[in-house]
């Protein structure tokens, strides 16, 4: 008995002590709609205690278009329970290729700032945070999707941008069509061929803006390569013509391959108005993380845009993580596909600390 009271005693006692150290979190399901009512995407909501807000923010999280549930590999969960800890309520949300079951490549960067829209739409719509600042939080393409938002919308109080592209999407997607040969510094025959082929691809992407006449002239492309007997056993083999279209035409005619290829920065981040903060690995294995931060700053010098902030981080590579030596990606273990990910939390109080100088 005397045993039982002294337990109870030492509860209360802890929960006393420890209260303000064990933040009060309140975490709910939160849906709405995207795509004119036409698909519902189910989300999370963190929201932390009333005692802990000091101004009443709340940020909303867009994933790249590549199917992922609302935690993003533990990225965004580990994200909202670090803002809610500083009193900063968040939403993060599946997106719509992972409640479609379809993959990434029939999503693009727009359909994702759509679903951001709609997710300001519906926390706008929520009386408890009618007067709420809410920003946005996208990491690689979902970046983009941040900033083509954030380009039309004047009521997005903030953005946060994590590694996403700052140079026009032909470069982009030649630098990492090319990284395998530039980082294994081949310079064969072959691999001239290989880029000169990339950008005839690139330039065809460019130039047409139907899908229809993109495949057309795509298959027209490969065609002519195909019929050049001595390209065709070193670039493809034993496939056949129709092998090579099929292949051609799954990567580079998808809609999110073309949207990316064509995706230029400058339309966007120059009607940017909001305060914005970029961070980029400086051991980024997916893109050349100074031509995309030098991109964006050139953008905000030119249009001399003053409330912006651009973080280039040692040792941090593109799924920000604590990383001393730099591997391509494709020498390296995705953090799509690691289940033991741990992110540089230090990155997450550079961001916080940001955030509580907006006014």
């Amino acid at each position: 008995m005397i045993r039982n009271i002294i337990f109870c005693f030492f509860l209360i006692y802890a929960e006393f002590c420890f209260a303000d150290s064990i933040p009060n979190i309140q975490v709910e399901n939160f849906s709405f709609y995207v795509d004119s009512g036409n698909l519902k995407l189910n989300g999370i909501l963190c929201i932390p205690s009333s005692s802990q807000i000091s101004e009443k923010k709340v940020v909303i999280m867009q994933t790249p278009p590549y199917p992922s549930d609302a935690d993003y590999h533990g990225m965004y969960s580990e994200l909202a329970e670090v803002f809610a800890h500083s009193g900063i309520a968040s939403l993060r949300f599946e997106n719509r290729a992972k409640n479609l079951n379809i993959s990434g490549e029939e999503v693009t960067m727009y359909n994702q700032a759509d679903d951001l829209h709609d997710a300001f739409l519906s926390l706008k719509r929520d009386r408890r945070f009618a007067t709420y600042k809410i920003g946005l939080l996208g990491h690689s393409e979902g970046g983009s999707a941040v900033a083509i938002e954030s380009s039309k919308n004047n009521d997005i109080a903030f953005a946060i941008i994590l590694s996403s592209c700052g140079i026009k999407g032909t470069d982009f997607i030649y630098y990492q069509s090319t990284l395998r040969i530039d980082y294994l510094k081949l310079h064969s025959i072959q691999d001239k061929w290989i880029r000169k082929e990339i950008w005839d691809k690139i330039r065809i992407i460019e130039r047409y803006n139907s899908p229809t006449i993109i495949q057309s002239k795509l298959k027209e492309h490969d065609a002519m390569l195909y019929n050049d007997s001595v390209f065709r056993i070193k670039a493809y083999g034993n496939m056949t013509l129709h092998q090579v279209y099929k292949q051609t035409l799954d990567k580079w005619a998808n809609p999110h391959f073309i949207a990316v290829t064509k995706y230029d920065p400058k339309v966007y981040y120059s009607k940017i108005s909001c305060p914005i903060i970029l961070l980029y690995g400086k051991m980024d294995e997916w893109m050349d993380w100074k031509d995309n931060a030098d991109g964006i700053e050139k953008i905000f010098i030119d249009i001399k845009k003053r409330n912006y902030e651009i973080l280039r981080l040692d040792s941090i590579n593109h799924s920000y993580c604590k990383c001393d030596v730099y591997t391509p990606f494709f020498t390296s273990i995705s953090h799509m596909k690691s289940k033991n990910i741990e992110y540089s939390t230090s990155i997450w109080r550079k961001i916080i600390n940001w955030i509580a100088t907006l006014q």
